[in-house]
């Protein structure tokens, strides 16, 4: 059963039906609850204990103000009896409840809903959507107009009527080989950074130091003794072999001890510990959300310490030819699609897909067979092959226990499935051990978490 929507009818553990007339936190209650407005037949009214109200916070309304409104969690919930009823109710239900992703257009930010109902602080009744967005475009923490039906960070709260406000099928198609290219332009251009901030401070000693510039330099800095010195102090500052000296070692130290420090010892060092680290914290043009997120850091520092393991690195192939000799070429990822949603009852998910141009598949069918199997209760781990032989090894996270569930299928270019799992393997245990720090999945970007780890595994095999 998926979350119900505002306005449906629904069907109780206790068999009893109401109307959903609220989706929202309610004060001094834990968690998400529905309001609902009981109907009459089964005994609806008998467990009936609200009119909408707690204490001075209107969140609903009944009809005649009656104490005949029940607020219930969603495993009290059985099943969406009909979304059409005979109560009066205000507009038509949105196709939204609590969870789903949004994309709002007037921020142009995604956000997640908390609230779906008709506020007191509506001039008019209406149905508003409570939305956490992911960037501090908000006008409130949640709170507006001294009523609260959600919480979050201040800015980062917004209400919105529902036609200003669209469900986020979120979808990314990322060339895999373009990753790569990126990673390795970032990794050199901090270490061409370095070299020009410590060759800055030397550039203006070079400038006043020809001759001519000191010429024209003591006369607009002197203008007093022009008559006097014209003659002599040219020699004077001439005599300033002073800075010529100083200029002479300068250059020399710093052209020799450079290079060589550049060709064998930097570089190398530099490279391998600064790229690894970058990986998941410079891709951040890829993800829609640009709210910072803590668990990243948490992350880094802990592939940086190996505390979620290296990136593992697969075995070459070796390929025998005619004459005895041998070519070895490695082995890498070249296809990597996940599909993910922070709710298992929510309807929209996440894809994300990485391609290789040398190695292309259909995504869109990678995708299905994951669903098939996810559908089907498939092992949580195993093989799919597409397009006649292209082999794919495959992990199921279903959300048991976890507010989230996500699934994913890797290949390799020698579509070694052993050598896939090793990297599912290694995207399982750093994904999970990135997900034990947030607080809140709906602050978790799975864009960057991916990004991160197929650009540490490219890395480490090619």
């Amino acid at each position: 059963m998926t979350c119900p929507y505002l306005y449906d009818q629904v069907k109780l553990t206790d068999s009893t039906q109401g109307v959903v007339k609220y989706i929202g936190e309610v004060k001094n209650k834990n968690g998400t609850f529905f309001g609902l407005e009981m109907l009459p037949y089964y005994g609806g009214y008998d467990n009936a204990d609200t009119n909408g109200s707690e204490g001075d916070q209107v969140y609903f309304g009944t009809t005649k103000n009656e104490k005949i409104g029940r607020w219930v969690t969603e495993e009290e919930i059985v099943s969406v009896v009909d979304d059409t009823h005979s109560l009066k109710l205000l507009g038509t239900s949105p196709k939204f409840t609590v969870g789903d992703r949004v994309f709002v257009p007037k921020k142009n930010c995604n956000a997640m809903v908390h609230y779906v109902g008709i506020p007191k602080f509506g001039a008019n009744p209406k149905i508003f959507v409570g939305l956490e967005l992911d960037e501090p475009n908000g006008n409130c923490n949640g709170t507006l107009a001294n009523c609260t039906y959600f919480s979050c960070e201040d800015k980062y709260g917004l209400y919105q009527v529902p036609t200003n406000v669209q469900l986020a099928q979120e979808e990314v198609n990322i060339d895999i080989d373009e990753v790569d290219e990126q990673n390795f332009e970032q990794a050199e251009e901090p270490e061409e950074q370095d070299e020009d901030e410590k060759e800055s401070p030397p550039e203006p000693e070079p400038e006043p130091e020809p001759e001519p510039e000191p010429e024209p330099k003591p006369q607009p800095k002197q203008p007093e003794p022009k008559p006097q010195p014209k003659v002599e102090p040219k020699p004077q500052p001439k005599v300033e072999p002073k800075p010529q000296p100083k200029v002479q070692p300068k250059p020399q130290p710093k052209i020799e001890p450079k290079p060589q420090p550049k060709v064998q010892p930097k570089p190398q060092p530099k490279i391998e510990p600064k790229a690894r680290p970058k990986v998941g914290v410079q891709p951040q043009s890829q993800p829609v959300s640009n709210k910072p997120a803590d668990e990243y850091k948490n992350f880094v520092s802990s592939t940086e310490t190996g505390a979620a393991g290296d990136a593992p690195k697969l075995a070459p192939r070796t390929v025998k030819h005619d004459d005895g000799s041998e070519t070895t070429y490695p082995t890498y990822l070249t296809n990597f699609c996940v599909k993910v949603r922070t709710h298992h009852k929510l309807n929209n998910y996440k894809t994300i897909n990485y391609s290789s141009r040398k190695f292309q598949v259909d995504d869109m069918k990678v995708q299905q067979k994951l669903e098939e199997l996810f559908k089907a209760n498939a092992a949580n781990r195993g093989t799919l092959t597409i397009d006649g032989g292209k082999q794919f090894a495959y992990v199921l996270h279903s959300a048991t226990t976890a507010k989230h569930e996500w699934r994913a299928a890797c290949r390799v270019n020698t579509d070694s499935v052993p050598e896939a799992q090793k990297l599912l393997n290694y995207i399982e245990q750093a994904t999970n051990n990135a997900l034990k720090s947030v607080d809140r999945i709906q602050t978790f970007n799975w864009d960057r978490n991916f990004q991160a780890l197929v650009s540490a595994i490219r890395k480490a095999n090619m």
